[in-house]
């Protein structure tokens, strides 16, 4: 959610920048996730590994939707992966042996990824499970993740007084110019926080767009070509 919002916000605000700052605001939180070594679940603390609990997790907030609905979405998402993956791949060695599936991956990590293409963190897919945790963190993160991040944005930030866009930043230090001015009047030091109306009606549309559902959906266990393939075992999943 961090990286959505704050890619808009700069890419929005920042002019000849903007290319650069949503760059370096994707690497940096990249690194910071992928520096952390636990867990994909559990790493920022939030959750614990529990055997006695669902799903192998105890959530430190047991009362916040977002994780509870987040796990039980997650882990139908690897259910179905593990289904379809196991008809192609029975075994690590018929994963190992596909030049296909490694050549994708060598891509996904050496090109798509090329600065950090040398981190010890990346999945060497020489097994089934790194290839189904792998592909249900793709599909989490282009699905569950920013179906939560996108859909819900319009309803409340449609009203830029709901959410006004340049007061997400730091606050003014002590002895600057936009401190003093803060003191003097708090009424004046919010209202420079809400966009002018260009870059309001810029904001306004981009979360309207992020809002909406596509035409062209396509979800989970559905195909948009009902022929997709013939083979029994492969349809069983769907």
């Amino acid at each position: 959610m961090f990286v959505a919002e704050k890619s808009k916000e700069l890419a929005i605000f920042q002019g000849q920048n903007k290319a650069f700052n949503s760059v370096g605001i994707v690497e940096s939180a990249v690194k910071k996730e992928k520096s952390l070594q636990e867990n994909p679940r559990t790493k920022h603390g939030m959750a614990v590994e529990d055997s006695s609990s669902p799903y192998g997790i105890h959530l430190v907030i047991e009362d916040y939707p977002y994780a509870v609905d987040g796990l039980e979405i997650w882990f139908a998402i690897k259910e179905w992966v593990q289904d379809c993956v196991s008809l192609y791949y029975p075994t690590d060695n018929d994963l190992k042996r596909d030049p296909e599936l490694q050549n994708w991956w060598k891509e996904a990590v050496e090109v798509g990824h090329g600065d950090l293409k040398d981190k010890p963190w990346w999945p060497k897919m020489q097994t089934v499970e790194e290839l189904v945790e792998s592909c249900t963190t793709i599909i989490w993160t282009a699905s569950a993740l920013h179906a939560a991040v996108n859909f819900g944005q319009y309803p409340c930030g449609g009203l830029i007084l709901n959410r006004p866009t340049l007061s997400i930043r730091l606050l003014p230090e002590q002895g600057t110019a936009e401190y003093e001015e803060m003191v003097k009047s708090h009424q004046k030091a919010y209202l420079i926080t809400i966009t002018p109306k260009l870059e309001t009606l810029i904001d306004f549309t981009t979360i309207e767009i992020l809002s909406k559902h596509a035409s062209d959906e396509v979800y989970l266990r559905e195909r948009d070509n009902p022929h997709w393939t013939f083979g029994s075992r492969a349809l069983q999943p769907f």
